[in-house]
């Protein structure tokens, strides 16, 4: 009996046709928009005599052919076909629910949102996923908006503070200044995220 593994998807057990597959993954059936998912399929037993097919998406080999990359199109749901081309005929569907990318965290400089900030001189805002989270995606900020206490807020565009809010956030002494960035990840959605930090 072949026995078909595919890692790094699914947690479930099924047999259909005849055929056992054995599917796992941490993230529990989800794959992401705009995102390069790495989906690995192989055979227990060495048999290769099946074809992978995708419906709202595309499959594509890793160039050593360790891996496969799945991305998602832009419906709801995306689906693996497995077909039998040895006796031609389909074997399996296994569908994956498809979301946007989590939301990251703000940092100022290297300083993650909640942190006692010194000074306050560091310019340049970045959003990144926090050890816990095991995906690389990348976020562009395109503007962001300056609160600090006491003050009127100031608008920058990109990632980077402008003199004017340098400025008026290097007086700031023990106070607290908050910033929301309008950002846009690989997933193409537009996103805002604040963060707060103490300036010392």
């Amino acid at each position: 009996m072949n026995k078909l593994l595919l890692l790094g998807i699914l947690a479930i057990c099924t047999n259909v046709l005849g055929q056992d597959y054995v599917i796992s993954n941490q993230d529990l059936n989800t794959v992401y928009r705009g995102y390069n998912n790495k989906v690995v399929f192989g055979t227990v037993d060495g048999f290769d005599g099946y074809s992978l097919e995708v419906e709202n998406g595309s499959l594509s080999e890793a160039e050593d052919g360790s891996y496969y990359i799945l991305v998602p199109g832009p419906k709801h749901t995306c689906t693996v076909i497995f077909n039998d081309t040895v006796n031609n005929k389909e074997l399996n569907r296994i569908n994956f629910q498809v979301n946007a990318l989590p939301t990251p965290s703000l940092y100022w400089g290297g300083y993650m949102s909640g942190s006692h900030l010194r000074g306050g001189s560091q310019r340049k805002l970045t959003l990144v996923y926090d050890p816990d989270i095991s995906l690389n995606g990348r976020f562009t900020i395109k503007s962001m908006t300056v609160f600090i206490e006491g003050k009127k807020s100031i608008s920058c565009d990109g990632n980077n503070l402008s003199d004017t809010a340098l400025s008026a956030i290097k007086i700031v002494k023990g106070g607290k200044v908050s910033i929301i960035v309008t950002a846009v990840g690989t997933d193409g959605i537009s996103r805002k995220v604040a963060g707060s930090w103490l300036v010392n």
